[in-house]
């Protein structure tokens, strides 16, 4: 049966899941990078069945943005969006930093995350 969402990836959800990557192959090698990939796209794969099991991001409802969502694969936190029958990966991005120093910026000079 077809979920009854599709699921996309932005090029910069891509990117970041790319750049994740790249940094624990560097520091833990490639058996470890790989099942942290697999991991995060797997911790996605859901959203086409229930796209509404994420939570509204806090940090962009107190400033009016209430259709973007997040769910976390520890520590990476992935941030989506329902667009019509499609659920739009944004981005990915470590927990530990500080979400609004990377993401605010972004909305504010108008680029999509």
């Amino acid at each position: 049966m077809t979920p009854p969402y599709s699921l996309k990836w932005s090029a910069n959800a891509e990117a970041d899941v790319l750049d994740i990557v790249a940094y624990i192959k560097n520091h833990s090698g490639p058996m470890i990078a790989a099942g942290i990939y697999k991991r995060i796209k797997a911790r996605a794969e859901p959203l086409a069945n229930f796209p509404d099991s994420g939570r509204v991001v806090p940090q962009f409802a107190n400033i009016g943005i209430n259709d973007i969502r997040q769910i976390t694969e520890k520590p990476w936190i992935i941030y989506y969006k329902i667009v019509d029958n499609e659920i739009w990966i944004l981005s990915v991005i470590d927990g530990r930093r500080n979400i609004e120093e990377i993401i605010f910026p972004k909305i504010i000079e108008g680029k999509r995350i």
